[in-house]
């Protein structure tokens, strides 16, 4: 069973390094056949160039554009380049880490489900300092 996880990252220079270390030693620890794709959103600092000196390991690929086409776009970019039986997408922040995955995996092998979605809205930092429309929207 293959596992692909997808990072959109727009300009995350300074944090898709760490992003892609935590995401690589997740998905190995956890899955025997992972896949990690960051997707280079158009950035306009050295994103991708990070990204690729930081990862290590073979099932990692860094892919994007030339310009920026927002997360939705990132997303489906991902999405249809990952080869995975079950595919996963975060954000670069890590802001609830990579545990969710893991628990998402336990639900599709119990219920058989087509989808499962998660939220911040449970996380320590959940939507915290995020205006109410923000908020509400998500």
């Amino acid at each position: 069973m293959k596992v692909s996880l997808v990072i959109p990252a727009y300009n995350e220079a300074e944090v898709i390094a760490a992003a892609v270390r935590e995401a690589e030693a997740f998905l190995a620890a956890v899955f025997s056949d992972p896949e990690l794709i960051i997707v280079n959103d158009g950035s306009t600092d050295s994103t991708a160039e990070t990204a690729l000196k930081a990862a290590e390991r073979s099932f990692t690929r860094v892919i994007g554009y030339e310009d920026n086409r927002g997360k939705g776009a990132a997303v489906r970019t991902g999405m249809l380049a990952a080869g995975g039986d079950y595919v996963f997408f975060t954000d670069a922040d890590r802001a609830y880490g990579f545990e969710p995955i893991r628990r998402a995996m336990d639900i599709f092998e119990e219920t058989g489900a087509d989808a499962v979605i998660g939220t911040r809205s449970g996380a320590e930092n959940g939507y915290g300092g995020y205006p109410f429309l923000r908020r509400t929207a998500s």
